[in-house]
């Protein structure tokens, strides 16, 4: 198998071993963790966006809020200008 992965040009030292392309447990076994893999990373990609979305309602909001309070301060000044 050596002069094989040689003439190949595969590396000398891989985890595979002979026979495990064969192995329907063990191809079974690979699948589900890849599928798991797959699964955790799309979880953790919606967390992800859902946390993005969240903050940007958040500063949409603190926007809105300091945008009100700026014209609110803006008629308490113009207000205090025609009493004096």
């Amino acid at each position: 198998m050596v002069k094989l992965r040689t003439v190949f040009g595969l590396p000398q030292n891989q985890d595979s071993k002979e026979g495990e392309a064969f192995d329907r447990e063990l191809q079974e076994k690979r699948k589900q963790a890849r599928v798991e893999q797959r699964e955790l990373a799309e979880k953790t990609k919606i967390k992800q966006a859902k946390a993005l979305k969240k903050e940007a309602m958040r500063r949409e909001t603190e926007r809105a809020r300091a945008a009100k309070k700026a014209v609110k301060d803006a008629k308490k000044q113009e207000k205090q200008r025609q009493k004096v």
